[in-house]
């Protein structure tokens, strides 16, 4: 068996979709043998998550498609498993909301690991 990894594209639609275009980008950890497999194991996933995401009326999770797959030919400590390249408006502004995720999430580990003593 394989490691592969796959993005998969959603439409969320709220309403009428009377609204700004949002997509969901998800990287998904698929095993399967040969890639061709991991292609429809992961089309089978994005399917169902599509289904799964339809008891809100109001909000509809369309899926798009599957642009990419890579096998992973080995894990090995720090390896590079995923890279996107932003253009943003404003800068600071996207530097600011990356520290104040890195702030939460540092704050919600110590507070899990001192809840656990």
């Amino acid at each position: 068996m394989n490691w592969y990894l796959t993005k998969m594209i959603f439409r969320i639609v709220c309403g009428q979709g009377n609204h700004k275009a949002q997509f969901d980008e998800q990287i998904r950890l698929i095993q399967a043998p040969t890639p061709e497999d991991a292609f429809g194991k992961a089309l089978a996933f994005a399917q169902e998550e599509g289904t799964a995401a339809q008891n809100d009326a109001s909000v509809r999770w369309e899926f798009v498609n599957i642009p990419e797959l890579l096998q992973l030919n080995g894990l090995v400590d720090g390896a590079e498993l995923y890279s996107m390249v932003k253009e943003e408006e404003d800068p600071s502004l996207y530097e600011q909301l990356i520290h104040r995720r890195a702030a939460m999430l540092k704050y919600n580990l110590e507070h899990k690991m001192i809840a656990s003593l």
